[in-house]
């Protein structure tokens, strides 16, 4: 399994259950991610420089 460490403070909006809202999802600097929210793609994140890969 992949790990992703955020370099910066920043936020998204993935799907919530079967209905049409949205939920607001926070990642903080230093944070460990290991599932990628549906909808999200860690190139994403790594291309716009909110994390990279995690060594450990």
């Amino acid at each position: 399994m992949e790990r992703y460490l955020v370099l910066e403070n920043f936020h998204v909006f993935v799907p919530e259950g079967d209905c049409a809202s949205e939920k607001k999802v926070i990642y903080l600097k230093g944070q460990v991610v290991e599932d990628m929210p549906e909808g999200q793609s860690a190139e994403d994140w790594i291309e716009k420089g909110l994390a990279r890969r995690d060594a450990a």
